[in-house]
């Protein structure tokens, strides 16, 4: 058996109808930055909240609001997985934010090289305990359906790169959390891999090969092809990002401000502490002298 529970002759004989070559004339995916969905969903959170006053703005009041703190946190996710991802070597290609289809469906990242292709779902929970039992992801005490998103998303890449190769096609799914405080795994589901942020380039670095390189660069060729994956014109168009670079902007400048007050706070309490105490030494010094 291969991995993930696979025969081994599954994975040896996934390209058999890859043609020899392919000529890419078709459109082709944008190089789409890492998370660029969910930036769009950031900033419509975003605009549905009350904007901040100018005293929360003078005490350095986070600009993020309950509602969209997650998706911003998962932005930074999938940002930082891009950049894990572009430590890997030129043998492998890359690709971020795919839509899929016409219902908004999406894969995070999708990576191709000589240890086959996985489609890779990232989730973030900053400073949380993740433990994985089954089909049930608890990230703290809140429960999260992330194994069917990772399921969901390997499905739609292995059915659409399979009907675009011609023959069925192996694909690994990845859970990938982002530098989780902790991450406990009881029973994953055979179909999928969860990892940890912090070991999952050494993880696909050590994965045993199953394409050569020619047929490597022609499964990322098929799936650089915007009709691998049906998606609507609009949604295969890059997005600006420039809202989320201000808004980082904000959450600096916001953090600044925090802790400048704090600073402020610290000296105020030190010098009134100083006063105080010189105060009390002064009060206990004997004046005139004995009579």
């Amino acid at each position: 058996m291969g991995q993930n529970g696979r025969p081994d002759d599954e994975k040896s004989d996934g390209l058999d109808g890859v043609p020899a070559s392919v000529s890419v004339v078709a459109p082709v995916l944008h190089e789409s930055a890492a998370g660029r969905f969910t930036v769009d969903e950031l900033v419509r959170a975003r605009a549905a909240e009350e904007p901040r006053s100018l005293m929360a703005r003078l005490f350095g009041v986070d600009p993020i609001g309950a509602e969209s703190a997650p998706l911003f946190a998962r932005v930074l996710g999938e940002r930082a997985m891009g950049a894990l991802f572009a430590q890997l070597d030129d043998s492998w290609t890359v690709l971020h934010s795919i839509p899929v289809g016409s219902s908004g469906d999406r894969l995070d990242h999708l990576l191709v090289g000589s240890a086959g292709v996985f489609a890779v779902t990232t989730r973030s929970h900053p400073g949380e305990d993740i433990a994985v039992s089954g089909r049930t992801v608890l990230a703290g005490a809140s429960k999260f359906a992330h194994i069917r998103d990772a399921e969901l998303a390997l499905g739609n890449a292995e059915r659409r790169l399979s009907a675009a190769v011609g023959e069925s096609l192996v694909v690994t799914g990845l859970l990938v959390f982002v530098d989780p405080k902790s991450l406990s795994l009881r029973a994953v589901p055979k179909d999928l891999e969860v990892l940890s942020s912090r070991e999952v380039v050494q993880w696909l670095e050590a994965q045993p090969e199953v394409f050569d390189a020619a047929e490597a660069k022609r499964v990322a060729e098929i799936a650089r092809l915007v009709s691998t994956w049906d998606a609507p014109p609009a949604a295969t168009q890059e997005t600006a990002t420039d809202e989320f670079d201000v808004l980082l902007r904000l959450v600096a400048r916001a953090s600044s401000v925090r802790q400048l007050w704090f600073g402020t706070l610290i000296l105020v309490i030190v010098v009134a502490s100083t006063a105080l105490a010189t105060l009390a030494i002064v009060g206990m010094i004997p004046r005139g002298g004995p009579h």
